[in-house]
């Protein structure tokens, strides 16, 4: 048998001998070179320091991080609060393009429309970092008059009272949401027709249409050459599936009411995604739009500021993002200007498209002394 020295110094050196705390303590203090007791007999705190071989991250929020074919949240913030501007033109749009994006950035942009019924406008930009593949924005105005508010009706009565019913009865608890989205569109009420979604859906359609002719015309091989393989209708089934890969990637973006609109349309339109500011859900909106749930959960990104009620009216369904308030009262919680310049403060930005900007600088110190 070894000397009892011997044995000492194996059990002191052996994992399975030392208790799983100890463990844990001497592997922290490997890790991060902390001392086992802080100054005055304390516990051990971990340094955040410097000095410290730990990284110090500077505090944000997941929705920093992601991206939309190159543009950020911040990007997206700017082309949603233009949609509010008085007397919006395609000149308009483009001069402010031009400040924000600048000319010799890495961002190009053409082909801006403005229309109405609800007022938004398009434009399709290309990000060259970014496969050098063009995709269209679609930006809605949020509530902005007195049609406005009808359609705020329109759309969200049966999941507003559905979800005050539900501080009574927990109904949503009990159901699933598609149930809910089910009660929801049985109970509409028939003299409140919302018909900005369908108006935007035959809008977004006559892109589609226009882009799809377009491609259509350049010479290359098209399925319909080799038609005699396949039945009349396994044919037309992959024309059209080529037809839909050609079509240009589509995001929609809004506040308020403008987001809650640009939620349902992207869940209901091939190769789109969304990001809605302050806006309310669409989940209990599906039966009555004719979606999928599962579609608004691949597509859709909210953002909203804490004590904003409008995001609670309706379910949410994809990403969501809550950031800080510091203000008083709803009304500022629900405010775009303040939501952007909150993700500026948390997120940064240090440039746009390449180029450093300071528009943000600009913006939310003016928000910041009104």
């Amino acid at each position: 048998s070894p000397p009892p020295a011997a044995a000492a110094a194996a059990a002191v050196s052996s994992p399975l001998k030392i208790p799983l705390f100890k463990r844990f303590t001497r592997e922290r203090r490997k890790k991060y070179n902390t001392p086992s007791k802080a100054k005055g007999g304390g516990a051990a705190r971990l340094s955040l320091s410097s000095s410290s071989s730990s990284p110090v991250r500077r505090s944000s929020y997941a929705v920093c991080d992601k991206r939309w074919y190159g543009l950020d949240a911040l990007d997206m913030g700017f082309l949603a609060d233009m949609a509010y501007d008085d007397n919006i033109t395609a000149d308009h749009v483009e001069r402010k393009l031009e400040r924000y994006f600048h000319k010799k950035s890495k961002i190009v942009w053409d082909k801006v429309k403005v229309q109405d019924s609800p007022r938004h406008f398009s434009v399709r930009i290309t990000h060259k970092d970014y496969a050098n593949e063009p995709f269209h924005i679609v930006s809605v105005s949020g509530t902005n008059k007195a049609r406005d508010v009808y359609e705020d009706v329109a759309i969200w009565n049966e999941a507003g009272v559905l979800r005050l019913i539900s501080m009574l009865v927990p109904v949503e608890w009990w159901w699933q949401s598609n149930v809910v989205a089910s009660l929801a569109a049985a109970a509409s009420w028939p003299f409140f027709e919302p018909r900005y979604v369908d108006e935007m859906v035959k809008k977004v359609q006559d892109l589609r249409t226009r882009e799809t002719k377009k491609n259509n015309n350049k010479k290359k091989p098209s399925p319909s050459s080799f038609s005699w393989l396949y039945s009349s209708s396994s044919s037309s089934s992959i024309i059209a599936a080529e037809e839909q890969q050609q079509q240009q990637p589509v995001i929609f973006t809004g506040h308020s009411l403008g987001g809650g609109i640009a939620a349902i349309l992207g869940a209901k339109t091939h190769r789109a995604e969304s990001l809605g500011f302050s806006s309310p859900g669409a989940a209990y909106q599906s039966a009555k739009f004719g979606f999928s749930l599962r579609d608004l959960r691949l597509t859709s990104t909210t953002i909203y500021a804490d004590r904003d009620i409008i995001p609670v009216i309706d379910s949410h369904a994809g990403s969501v993002q809550a950031v800080e308030c510091s203000a008083t009262n709803f009304r500022e919680c629900h405010s775009l200007s303040k939501l952007l310049c909150e993700l500026w403060r948390a997120c940064g930005k240090e440039e746009v498209g390449g180029i450093p900007s300071d528009y943000w600088d600009v913006q939310c110190d003016n928000v910041a002394s009104n």
